[in-house]
């Protein structure tokens, strides 16, 4: 069977489409990241039906799991400078600054 013209067309416009909410995704992903709120990242829908359908769509899938990975691992190294800052501030402290262990508060 020979595809139509209109097949071609609608394929565009599918992978057009595809290739948008990808974008758009992506864009989402990186407004969420630069406030590290894994929650609402966790809370996107999963596009990984769709994978398969463009490649665009299964990039915008790994950049989510790639970020959440990331703002885990801030988070948590987060926790543990608040613990550095916590324990300088104590009474004789741990004998460094805040400047000298390249840390503020």
């Amino acid at each position: 069977m020979t595809p139509t013209p209109e097949a071609g067309t609608r394929d565009a416009t599918w992978r057009g489409k595809f290739s948008a909410l990808a974008r758009v995704y992506t864009q989402i992903i990186g407004m969420a990241s630069a406030s590290f709120d894994v929650d609402f990242l966790h809370a996107l829908p999963s596009l990984t039906p769709f994978v398969g359908l463009s490649p665009a769509i299964r990039h915008g899938e790994l950049n989510l799991r790639c970020t959440c990975y990331l703002c885990r691992q801030v988070a948590q190294a987060r926790e543990g400078w608040l613990e550095i800052l916590a324990r300088m501030a104590e009474p004789g402290g741990i004998g460094l600054s805040p400047a000298t262990i390249g840390i503020w508060s």
